[in-house]
């Protein structure tokens, strides 16, 4: 079971104080200084608080978050599992009883630097074939974001060392066919979700903070 929670966040205060939050979002927000900033990371939070409420409620409030070795966050004792991500003035959340990642980009031009720098030959060919450019390499990026945070590694798993397959419009892993990917189109948005949960649930909401 996945369910991913998604809002626009630019409508809340930048103001921490405002809020319960964790001491692990203090600390990030002690580094954040741009008030659009501070929104994202601020509406992240909200935004996983009210997941856990609605799909795991007998999970206490305020949570309390941990980081791994490679700094992915998660609820102390590991369970249930969470990815957080955010782009533009969206941010997005996904709860799980399996390992999770998730990867929220606004659609934008076409970088082929980036894709020398970062993508494989298979992948730079599938770009160069499509229709749409800019949103197949948008995709792919957010894919290989998401795929990336559910493992953990961070960039210590390089993002040319696998490579994001899209035979019939269905992206999976090449490296890895135990992991189920999902997309969706959201707003001028592309959202991407890596998972190792066992079935196909995957429930999508627009949440107002």
């Amino acid at each position: 079971m996945v369910k991913i929670f998604y809002a626009d966040v630019s409508g809340i205060s930048d103001d921490a104080g405002m809020y319960s939050l964790s001491d692990y979002r203090m600390k990030k927000l002690s580094r954040l200084q741009p008030a659009q900033k501070r929104r994202l990371c601020i509406g992240a939070e909200l935004l996983l608080a009210r997941a856990i409420g609605t799909v795991f409620p007998e999970v206490g409030l305020p949570l309390k978050i941990t980081a791994g070795k490679w700094g992915k966050p998660a609820l102390d004792g590991g369970w249930p599992h969470f990815n957080l991500s955010h782009s533009g003035t969206f941010a997005v959340c996904a709860v799980s009883d399996a390992p999770v990642g998730i990867d929220i980009q606004l659609c934008g031009a076409y970088r082929p630097e980036l894709v020398r720098r970062f993508f494989t030959e298979e992948e730079s060919a599938a770009i160069e074939d499509a229709a749409d450019k800019a949103l197949c390499f948008t995709r792919t990026w957010a894919v290989k974001e998401s795929y990336i945070k559910l493992l953990g590694t961070g960039m210590n798993t390089p993002l040319g060392s696998f490579t994001v397959q899209e035979p019939g419009g269905l992206p999976h892993i090449k490296e890895d066919p135990g992991c189920r990917v999902f997309c969706a189109d959201l707003d001028g948005y592309v959202l991407a979700l890596s998972s190792y949960a066992d079935d196909t649930e995957i429930e999508l909401t627009r949440t107002v903070l």
